[in-house]
Parts: structure tokens; sequence; C-alpha cells
């Protein structure tokens, strides 16, 4: 398991090498007027194109789907199951890389 380093902000990109691959991860934050904030990731794996805009959720990974990753997935570790917020990263939200036979072990990240 990788444990990804992430600022408290609102939007951040990023890159990450893992096993000799390498990923691109946009974090985006958008709270629409009363409505709590949602972050919002895309990732890119090697050469391939960006992955559509997807809503990040606590265990959930953020490479959609198994065809698209090479060898794991990232993950948000919420220690309140909330929905990841930027103002708790590196605290109580965390993002980390689980590689396929890390994910085997797991029933649920």
């Amino acid at each position: 398991m990788y444990i990804i380093p992430l600022e408290q902000t609102p939007c951040q990109e990023f890159s990450v090498t893992i096993d000799d691959v390498f990923y691109q991860i946009r974090l985006r934050y958008w709270s629409p007027d009363n409505v709590n904030g949602i972050m919002f990731s895309q990732v890119k794996v090697g050469t391939n194109e960006w992955t559509a805009s997807t809503r990040c959720v606590a265990r959930q990974g953020l490479i959609p789907y198994k065809y698209q990753t090479n060898g794991g997935n990232f993950y948000f570790i919420c220690t309140d199951f909330d929905y990841p917020n930027y103002t708790k990263f590196g605290v109580e939200h965390k993002l980390v890389f689980l590689s396929d036979s890390e994910l085997e072990g797991f029933t649920n990240v």
C-alpha cells in the first residue's frame, strides 16, 4: 500500500510513479450554493486518456473500470466514512494506492 501525500487545497493536480507505472491525478472540489461540497477526480494511467470525471467516495476506486487500471487503484480512506474533503486531507482523509494483489485480501476496502 502506498499513501499518496495530498495538500489541503480544493483543486490540485499531481503525478506519482508506482511499480514503474506513471499516474497523473486531478482532484477538484465543487460546492454549489446550499450543498455540501463534493470532490471529483480524474486519473491518467501512463499515456492513456484521462478517465471521466468521477465523484470521490470513501473506499471506492478512483479509476472506475478494471480495464483502465494497470495493477491497482487509488482509494480514499476516511476515518469518519464521510465523503473525502480537502480540509481533512492528510489528517482524517488519506489517498492510498492498493495493488491488485493487496485488493484480493480485502472484501471491503
